[in-house]
């Protein structure tokens, strides 16, 4: 009888702990950018607030996002992602999937006064820098089948995704 309670309780402990999990919700006031042409650069800011729920757990996220911006004009983004470690630790995403408004999009980079695209190896780069700041950075949805983009500020990104 010990032994079967205790294999219980094993199981048990270790069900919990593969399946720690957080959620939050969130909100706040910022400023968005709508590029409506990455090519040419075509971009208007506007005052907005967001307000949605994060989740995480060891091996998911989950970011939904409602913003509501000045203009009367309302993004809703969502990042799912799944993702793993190998034996030594280093991550890998298995999925990601990301829309707007319903639309596929995904994640990319841009600085915030040209609009140009941010290569990945400099984030990663930035990220390396203890406190490390974006303030020239744009968190930006993608619409895959489009050359436009809802961008929020990076500095923002790690409360919303």
């Amino acid at each position: 009888m010990k032994l079967l309670i205790l294999t219980a309780l094993a199981s048990l402990s270790l069900v919990s702990i593969s399946s720690q999990a957080a959620i939050g919700d969130v909100e706040g006031k910022s400023n968005c950018t709508i590029i409506t042409s990455l090519d040419n650069k075509l971009a208007k800011e506007v005052p907005c607030s967001y307000k949605g729920v994060v989740e995480a757990s060891m091996r998911h996220t989950l970011s939904h996002i409602q913003y509501d911006l000045a203009t009367g004009e309302v993004f809703e983004t969502i990042e799912d992602s799944t993702f793993n470690f190998d034996k030594k630790g280093a991550m890998a995403v298995l999925t990601s999937p990301t829309s707007v408004n319903d639309i596929p999009a995904k994640i990319i980079y841009v600085r915030a006064n040209t609009y140009d695209l941010v290569p990945e190896i400099e984030m990663r780069d930035r990220h390396k820098v203890d406190e490390a700041t974006f303030p020239d950075v744009l968190h930006c949805f993608k619409l895959k089948e489009h050359n436009e983009a809802f961008c929020v500020p990076y500095d923002l990104a790690p409360l919303i995704s």
